[in-house]
């Protein structure tokens, strides 16, 4: 009877130390149930997302389809402007070449009306008289030194004064013959070894211009001596002379004497 009474306390606290056991494990189960739902929570939660995303991403390729149809089309409406302005350059080149066309046609209907007008003119005309000739301006005219380097020198039949030009290239004067002239050139008296060897002749209807080059001189000393009479081709009509000296043999151009033929 004492040794059951032994084996069934034995079995009994078994029995507690099962039941505490089973109950620790009920627990965990129990946790590890919560466990297993909170991540089924999530993995929902995740699936969401996903398939949040993808309707995201499918939305957006239709919107990348879209634009890419749209680039397209500009393409196409871009190629088509650069294709009309191709031939809007080809057909403003035509039209430019027709302009230029007709402006040479007006340019020399001009030239065969001046000429007539120029013969008329000439028939006209007198020859110059160097009494009623005059000095209108020059490229160098300095008060300060007017005594010595005057244009109106050049007028002067003293061959001991001259007018002296301020620099080697392009110095002119200009004369008023004081009625319309029929002018076949210029005789120039220059000082030694200071003559231009590149000259020309203009003539205009207005005292201040515009000019119109009548005839370029070039040559050398030897081909221009101290005294010459440089000559048109033919003879004009004019009123205003100018004579234009683009480049001296030397430092300056000294003219002692002009007179007009």
């Amino acid at each position: 009877s004492k040794i059951q009474e032994n084996i069934l306390m034995i079995v009994s606290l078994d029995i507690d130390e099962i039941k505490q056991h089973l109950g620790k494990i009920k627990r965990d189960m129990c946790e590890e149930g919560l466990r297993m739902e909170i991540a089924s929570h999530d993995v929902y939660k995740i699936k969401q997302a996903l398939e949040k995303t993808k309707q995201v991403m499918c939305e957006e390729g239709l919107r990348i389809e879209t634009a890419s149809h749209d680039i397209y089309k500009i393409r196409q409406v871009l190629e088509k402007i650069k294709q009309e302005r191709r031939e809007e350059g080809q057909r403003s080149k035509i039209v430019i070449q027709d302009i230029d066309k007709l402006k040479q046609d007006l340019e020399k209907i001009k030239r065969e009306r001046c000429e007539e007008c120029q013969c008329n003119e000439l028939d006209q005309c007198v020859g110059v008289s160097m009494d009623r000739v005059r000095v209108l301006n020059a490229s160098w005219n300095d008060p300060a030194k007017y005594e010595f380097y005057s244009p109106e020198r050049v007028l002067n039949s003293d061959p001991s004064k001259f007018w002296m030009t301020k620099g080697r290239f392009d110095e002119w004067v200009s004369f008023d013959l004081g009625e319309c002239c029929k002018l076949h050139g210029v005789s120039l008296l220059w000082a030694h070894g200071e003559n231009a060897v590149r000259w020309r002749l203009d003539v205009s209807n207005a005292e201040h211009g515009p000019w119109n080059i009548a005839k370029i001189f070039t040559g050398t000393f030897e081909q221009f001596p101290r005294n010459i009479q440089f000559h048109l081709d033919k003879p004009v009509a004019t009123r205003y002379v100018r004579l234009f000296f683009m480049e001296a043999r030397s430092i300056v151009v000294k003219v002692v004497q002009l007179l007009f033929i």
